[in-house]
């Protein structure tokens, strides 16, 4: 039975009133009668809140004369518009149905009881009403302003057309830039770029030098105001980085000038630990690589650019610009339009912008695959950026003597290809997936891919993390003592003896993670936390800890930025009791470059979620020796080969997928449609360029 309480616009009372609504109430309340199974579809369907169906009925609510029918069909055109939004579109193609048809489709119940709507007579109804002038009130030409814009043969929310259109004449410019010639020149670069080569770093007593397409890459960035480079794991995009800047530390710019940064707290922290490692690394550094210790630390976008929570606002921008001459940015792939038009508009008309990641990795949560639509070719040429693209192709994960690095990296790249995947008994190529026949068989201790069938209902996953509970979570040494003692911290922080067991603790939860595609569902990272917390309970003694819902031990992750305690969304801890000067009391201990940060767990407890499962889209910028992916029980749009390729990319050693053969051959043969103008805007000479252009399908 539907509960009274239901949130309605109306308010509580008038929809419990009116929760018999039927096509012969009034009009309002059988919309949002019509509106309810639409929105749980929402929800289970595209992993979008409610909210989005609210504002797309408020949407339909404003132009005039139209009847029940005829809003309704308009509803599901704004909601068709802003799901494509919330799966990371920044335009639909809108004279062709068959992609507003599908969303439809996923949208309506089998049978409309309300309105008797079907998805293809709701997407025609819209189109007339446009055609006819008669929803002029949200629908615009490109030259409006209104929340709906009809661009050409695409439909676009308004703000994303313009941000397309900002962050393409930001690029436009940085283009144009390097043809009226103000670099160095390239003798200059190219003496930098041998220095550089001759000294490479040096790894158990062996010489790395660059290969032939990461030597190609530091010769764009430092012969460009603007470089992507995109490559897949283990293709040396950190080796990238320390070689540019070593570059253009020698071409005359000083530490200070060079700006590094990612879009999360996590990714900056390990760029900045893989770059200082990569200049230790150096067998005979100079003066110039030896200056580069002082670089400024890796920062968050957000805190790169300066934004303020309390305000909304960003500090820098185009009338405020970043001070840097060079600016790094890593995981690019993880940048949305926002941000990226945001960060291209603030940066020195003289400055560089280096952009690194992986194309084919999953894109950012938000609209805009960026990094993608920089480096997509279409019928209409290459890369809008030409030369300033450059894709690094060899592998140096690939090794003889790392048989297990070689299958998750080949079982990788043959999903994303779309490859059917191969499975085997054992393992008799590096491109098979071992199938476990039971969760008995799953091999803890050993590296590659491989998959358990897990049967809805069988408890398949209920024992398999039994076992991930003892012989992963739990498999450290001494691990009951370490999550339950009680840390000691003085004015000077954690005692150095605390230091090494909490470095113990870190590293132990560093190296495996359950991965997940959605929060929600049986198979989501909230019920598989659940799960693992109840174990994590009934193996702590009674009364041990007062608050049962977080116990010492487990990890948590920031589901917000908090620029006050300077703890940012994605950044992860553990919960541990700690005592400041007399009585212990439960905190969250995060590890930073120069130590750890403790807070209070209370302080913090609403912006916290357990963190034994993530998402995918979570773990992005994460590594991890071990990890494990459970697979919907039912094929659900996030099922791409996108978000698999990315989850398996996490592994360094071993990953087992939980699910059925089905749910993966399904996900490896859907790639994430997301439908974009950057390319097109960016490649041509303006927004009159792209008025009627054909669609393109970014895959």
């Amino acid at each position: 039975m539907r509960p009274l309480s239901e949130l309605s616009p109306f308010g509580t009372a008038r929809a419990a009133v009116s929760a018999g609504a039927s096509s012969k109430g009034d009009d309002e309340s059988a919309l949002l009668a019509w509106l309810r199974p639409v929105r749980e579809r929402l929800a289970s369907s595209f992993n979008l809140e409610e909210e989005v169906a609210f504002l797309a009925w408020e949407l339909g609510r404003l132009p005039d004369g139209l009847s029940r029918e005829e809003r309704a069909s308009l509803i599901l055109m704004a909601l068709t518009a802003l799901v494509a939004l919330g799966q990371g579109s920044t335009r639909i193609p809108f004279r062709d149905p068959a992609v507003r048809l599908d969303t439809a489709r996923q949208l309506l119940p089998a049978e409309d009881l309300i309105l008797g709507l079907d998805a293809a007579k709701a997407v025609a109804t819209a189109d007339a009403l446009i055609a006819e002038r008669r929803v002029d009130a949200i629908v615009g030409g490109p030259e409006d302003f209104k929340p709906l814009i009809v661009d050409g043969p695409f439909l676009y929310l308004q703000k994303m057309r313009a941000l397309e259109e900002r962050f393409a004449e930001a690029l436009r410019r940085r283009i144009k830039g390097d043809a009226d010639g103000a670099g160095w020149p390239e003798a200059e670069v190219s003496a930098a770029v041998l220095d550089v080569e001759g000294r490479p770093a040096v790894r158990d007593g062996k010489a790395l030098p660059l290969s032939h397409d990461q030597l190609a890459a530091v010769r764009v960035a430092a012969s460009h105001r603007l470089a992507v480079i995109s490559g897949g794991p283990g293709t040396g995009k950190t080796t990238i980085v320390v070689s540019i800047l070593r570059v253009l530390r020698r071409l005359g710019l000083p530490p200070e000038a060079m700006l590094l940064a990612a879009p999360t707290g996590k990714a900056a922290q390990r760029m900045g630990q893989a770059i200082q490692s990569g200049l230790r690394a150096i067998a005979k550094p100079t003066p110039e690589d030896q200056d580069l210790e002082t670089l400024p630390e890796p920062r968050t976008l957000h805190r790169l650019l300066g934004y303020s929570p309390s305000t909304g606002r960003f500090l820098h921008h185009e009338n405020n610009r970043l001070a840097g001459r060079v600016i790094v940015v890593d995981e690019a792939s993880m940048i949305d339009l926002v941000l990226m038009e945001r960060l291209a508009r603030s940066l020195r008309d003289d400055s560089r912008l280096v952009l690194l990641g992986d194309d084919h990795q999953l894109p950012s949560v938000e609209a805009g695959a960026v990094l993608r639509d920089l480096l997509v070719e279409t019928n209409d040429g290459p890369s809008p950026l030409g030369p300033r693209a450059v894709r690094l192709t060899e592998s140096h994960r690939m090794r003889p003597d790392d048989p297990d690095g070689r299958n998750i990296l080949t079982v990788s790249q043959a999903i994303d290809r779309g490859e059917p995947p191969k499975f085997a008994a054992r393992r008799t190529s590096d491109d098979v997936i071992v199938a476990r026949s039971s969760f008995a068989e799953v091999e803890f201790h050993c590296g590659g891919v491989e998959l358990l069938e897990a049967p809805e209902g069988s408890g398949v996953i209920d024992a398999w993390l039994d076992r991930w509970n003892r012989e992963v979570v739990r498999s450290l040494p001494d691990f009951d003592h370490l999550v339950g003692r009680r840390y000691i911290l003085g004015r000077d922080g954690f005692h150095e003896a605390d230091r090494v067991r909490l470095d113990q603790l870190f590293d132990h939860f560093d190296r495996a993670r359950v991965l997940c595609l959605t929060r929600v569902l049986p198979t989501g990272a909230d019920r598989i936390n659940d799960l693992l917390h109840d174990r994590a309970r009934a193996a702590r003694p009674a009364g041990a800890f007062r608050d049962d819902d977080l116990i010492p031990g487990e990890p948590v992750m920031m589901q917000v930025n908090d620029y006050g305690r300077m703890l940012f969304n994605g950044d992860q801890g553990l919960v541990l009791l700690v005592s400041e000067g007399g009585r212990p009391s439960p905190m969250v201990v995060f590890r930073r470059a120069d130590g750890f940060a403790t807070h209070r767990i209370g302080s913090l407890r609403s912006v916290l979620r357990r963190s034994y499962a993530m998402t995918v889209h979570k773990a992005q910028g994460s590594e991890f020796d071990r990890v494990a992916l459970i697979l919907p029980h039912a094929d659900i749009p996030l099922n791409t080969r996108e978000i698999l390729y990315t989850a398996l990319t996490r592994s360094r050693a071993a990953v087992t997928l939980v699910g059925s053969r089905e749910i993966l051959a399904r996900g490896i043969a859907r790639t994430a449609r997301r439908f974009s103008g950057v390319a097109e805007r960016v490649r041509g000479p303006g927004p009159a360029h792209i008025k009627h252009a054909v669609a393109k399908e970014l895959v």
